[in-house]
């Protein structure tokens, strides 16, 4: 496989995760009553779904077995004979 195709694997994998965690920043902007219990962002709420958002991101890429990197590279389609 070409390596641009590995380069973009990667890239839309970091930019869902990136927006993932996006979304869960912003709803504890907009959702009021999640905003009530971390107003600033500064409080242990955010900081909790801050590292729990990535974590159960990455638990559904591996029970889902989503094929990334060297994983992906293993079960691939067999190369054509050189």
């Amino acid at each position: 496989m070409a390596p641009s195709r590995w380069i973009y694997v990667a890239a839309m994998a970091a930019g869902v995760c990136f927006l993932v965690l996006v979304g869960a920043a912003q709803s504890f902007a907009r959702v009021p009553a999640i905003h009530a219990r971390a107003p600033t962002m500064a409080e242990p709420p955010s900081a909790i779904a801050q590292l729990t958002v990535p974590a159960i991101f990455a638990a559904i890429v591996l029970r889902l077995r989503v094929p990334i990197g060297l994983p992906a590279r293993l079960n691939a389609w067999p190369l054509p004979p050189a």
